[in-house]
């Protein structure tokens, strides 16, 4: 599926939730984990790519969370964003980085967002399951 399928899937999703006017750059922060998880399991879906559940919780815009389900694709630029905010052209954003850049530092203890979604495996064991 191209980048630019994926990230209409993600809009209309947004749409549907109040967001009409939601572009790759949309804070992800603005909606509850309900609407991330179904953001990120229709690009799954879509893409036949499967993200790890850290990858879904960090990503901080739709554009990331879009990034996640085309390993390997060039994203720097994309023309889905104008179609919603008027834009003549595309946007530019920045790059996919690589997978060594994304690990954490072992010498720099991870900071925890107290407003960032919870993983499947937090979920499950904050219920006891």
């Amino acid at each position: 599926m191209e980048v630019a399928q994926l990230m209409s899937l993600g809009e209309d999703i947004l749409e549907r939730e109040g967001y009409p006017d939601a572009t790759e750059t949309f804070e992800l922060s603005r909606v509850d984990s309900v609407t991330r998880w179904a953001i990120a399991v229709t690009l799954e879906d879509a893409s036949g790519v499967v993200v790890p559940d850290s990858e879904i919780c960090a990503a901080r815009t739709l554009g990331d969370l879009v990034r996640l389900s085309c390993p390997g694709a060039d994203l720097s630029l994309t023309t889905s964003s104008s179609q919603h905010d008027g834009a003549a052209a595309a946007r530019p954003t920045p790059a996919a980085t690589s997978a060594d850049d994304a690990r954490p530092d072992p010498e720099k203890p991870e900071e925890q967002d107290e407003n960032a979604p919870l993983s499947a495996e937090d979920l499950r064991a904050a219920l006891g399951l």
